[in-house]
């Protein structure tokens, strides 16, 4: 009759055991990527309270002994206290804004925005402080130790991060995608070279258990932050880390 039928192919339905196999599959990985979820949260918090504390603890150690000695808040103290609370505080925990779950990204970033640019603040009031100490003192500014050479590197990096930042951020808005994949690294190794200018610090300023003590809470709490910053963190064993994709 010139008609032509259509052919219909149907799927057979899966097997009873091949459903509850792949349900149980899949309620595994939801179960796992909601422990990962908060296992990462929970390290990302650790490690910003750790770094706070960190820089605290630096913080204290640095003017305790210049209010022994009957000097008061010295203006020398306030450079190595904000650099603390810049990097081991408020950097620290701007690169941790990223470990909370995928479902909170608009939020991590703006609270990594935030703190980012609150830490690049804290750390020109500290960079103001010892500039404004050497030039009471009739010192140079210019740097010439490895503290001041490393820590100049630190906050040449925390400037160019500012504006790539602030252009990936922007661009992100605009069209829901940016570029500067180095971004992160870059951050990364601010960071460290932020942390390794602390520890030279330390070593200039204390001379007894509180230079071993700052420097190990500071290299513990800075290993600790990057570690959590790109998903691995320690688990499994004594000495064993994790990666969690």
């Amino acid at each position: 009759d010139g008609e032509t039928d259509a052919l219909v192919v149907s799927t057979p339905p899966s097997p009873p055991g091949i459903q509850s196999a792949t349900r149980v599959a899949t309620e595994g990985t939801t179960r796992h990527t909601k422990e990962m979820d908060a296992v990462m949260t929970a390290y990302g918090r650790g490690g910003t309270l750790g770094g706070m504390c960190a820089a605290a603890l630096v913080t204290l150690f640095v003017f305790l002994p210049a209010s022994a000695g009957g000097k008061g808040f010295v203006l020398f103290s306030w450079h190595p206290a904000l650099m603390a609370f810049s990097y081991l505080g408020l950097m620290g925990g701007g690169m941790l804004a990223y470990v909370a779950p995928p479902v909170q990204k608009k939020a991590s970033r703006e609270s990594h925005r935030a703190l980012q640019i609150l830490a690049a603040v804290v750390a020109a009031l500290g960079l103001t402080a010892i500039v404004l100490n050497k030039l009471k003192m009739g010192k140079s500014v210019i740097p010439h130790t490895k503290h001041a050479l490393v820590g100049a590197a630190s906050l040449v990096g925390l400037v160019l991060q500012v504006f790539v930042g602030l252009s990936k951020y922007n661009e992100t808005l605009r069209r829901g995608f940016s570029g500067f994949k180095f971004h992160g690294n870059a951050g990364r190794l601010t960071y460290a070279l932020g942390a390794a200018a602390i520890c030279l610090g330390l070593v200039a300023v204390f001379q007894s258990w509180l230079l071993w003590v700052s420097i190990l809470v500071t290299v513990v709490t800075s290993i600790l932050v990057m570690l959590v910053s790109v998903r691995v963190y320690p688990g499994g064993s004594a000495f064993g880390f994790r990666y969690v994709n």
